[in-house]
């Protein structure tokens, strides 16, 4: 699963630099090893274009740990080039649309139906 988060600038420093290889999010999205994580920076109420791309290496969720609801997760740059980056996004949208399509439809866009 691709999941696109906010994320302040300078965490994005220190993970390029190796420095942070850790997570610690809510746990609102069922956050699960191999999954992508998009940090984009978020400034003033708005995204930037300084992202990173990360795959989640490891979940801790042990609750003697961590704050309930809330998990760990290890992390590692995503070695991704540019155009693949460019495609997530996307894709993400691509997405976006095809849920606003199917919630304006009133149904589920899966060939069974002969209204779509």
């Amino acid at each position: 699963m691709i999941h696109k988060l906010k994320i302040e600038p300078q965490f994005l420093v220190d993970i390029r630099s190796g420095k942070k290889t850790f997570e610690n999010r809510y746990n609102d999205r069922n956050y699960q090893e191999n999954d992508i994580l998009l940090l984009c920076a978020y400034v003033n109420g708005h995204y930037t274009n300084d992202c990173e791309v990360v795959k989640v290496t490891y979940v801790f969720n042990d609750e003697a740990y961590c704050k309930n609801g809330f998990v760990t997760m290890s992390i590692k740059l995503f070695d991704i080039d540019k155009l693949n980056f460019e495609c997530i996004f996307a894709y993400e949208n691509y997405l976006k649309e095809l849920e606003e399509i199917q919630k304006n439809m009133g149904g589920v866009l899966d060939g069974t139906n002969n209204n779509y």
